[in-house]
């Protein structure tokens, strides 16, 4: 099925996967590792390293011990496996519910005129943008397809259309250039 989302596997017998929510363990949060394959760090960069890396107690669990924190979020299904929901930088908070801004990018790239988006938060006005490439400009028929298959406090508050999509040496969308370009285009 489409919709399905494919799982990343179980946990090795030499290693830990903890779910934290506000460094707290949970039943779905971001995917951090343990184990005896777990690297040292990131060759000389200690400010990454001290990012991502960091020794933690979990007593209920009986861990003492070093983790790396994926940047992943994700959940346990009954099965044992665990999936990943989104990325860490692709999650927000608004008007208090949790979004994934990957789903409103998956809603709007399923629609038949949409080439290629990307959907970002603007923190500093408290915005859902979405960019799209696509072969007709038509927010109002844009806005009534999203709002059949999303609920209210996801809608994105700005639509922005462009020719083609920003994207980075490695291919990736520019999420960066993309709000940079919304600065030029207001």
């Amino acid at each position: 099925d489409e919709d399905t989302i494919l799982p990343i596997g179980k946990e090795f017998s030499t290693s830990n996967i903890f779910l934290l929510e506000d460094g707290k363990l949970s039943d779905e949060g971001e995917i951090c590792v343990s184990g005896t394959g777990l690297a040292l760090g990131y060759y000389n960069d200690p400010e990454k390293t001290a990012k991502a890396f960091e020794n933690i107690v979990f007593e209920e669990k009986g861990f003492n011990g070093r983790i790396y924190h994926t940047g992943d979020f994700g959940k346990r299904l009954k099965d044992g496996n665990y999936v990943c929901v989104s990325r860490k930088d692709a999650q927000i908070k608004h008007m208090g519910h949790r979004i994934e801004l990957g789903d409103i990018e998956a809603m709007a790239g399923a629609l038949d005129y949409i080439k290629d988006c990307a959907c970002l938060f603007d923190k500093d006005d408290e915005k859902i943008i979405l960019f799209s490439e696509c072969d007709s400009i038509n927010r109002k028929q844009l806005r009534k397809d999203l709002s059949e298959k999303l609920p209210k406090y996801m809608m994105p508050h700005e639509y922005i259309f462009m020719d083609k999509l920003l994207h980075n040496r490695n291919g990736k969308i520019d999420r960066t250039g993309l709000l940079e370009y919304r600065k030029t285009v207001k």
